[in-house]
């Protein structure tokens, strides 16, 4: 197997093994010692990840699948569907589950196999966090 397509399966691998099925040993397997994470870029032990990715029990199960993943040298560029369920309560006060699916971008950087450099690129339109921007905003870019 060439180096790209194992950097392909150690993403694949974070998805599935770790955020998916919450086996946090294979952090160790998957990330370097330390990584370069998120937006602020912030450096990270393997420890603190696993303290990132074990979240609280309450939190809605969360499903991560790769749809596209491309590589080049030492880089990994995923799309990914994410889909959860949460309550929302109905009109008439009575809680009611909600399924929820959103689309992502990822980006790695690997070295010898290990993720070192790892950032999630979030639309938080799609969440309903942020206004829609008007169209001549869009045209602005």
């Amino acid at each position: 197997m060439e180096q790209t397509e194992r950097n392909v399966t150690v993403v694949k691998r974070l998805y599935e093994e770790v955020l998916c099925a919450k086996n946090l040993a294979v952090v160790d397997e998957v990330f370097a010692p330390k990584v370069l994470f998120g937006p602020g870029r912030s450096l990270r032990s393997r420890e603190e990840v696993k303290r990132l990715f074990t979240g609280s029990p309450a939190d809605p199960v969360t499903r991560f699948e790769v749809m596209d993943a491309i590589a080049s040298d030492d880089r990994v560029a995923a799309r990914l569907k994410v889909t959860w369920t949460e309550p929302v309560a109905g009109p008439d006060g009575v809680t009611a589950p909600r399924a929820l699916e959103m689309h992502t971008m990822a980006s790695f950087r690997l070295r010898d196999g290990l993720i070192e450099e790892c950032l999630e690129i979030v639309d938080r339109r799609m969440l309903g966090l942020q206004r829609q921007p008007a169209p001549a905003e869009i045209e602005r870019w």
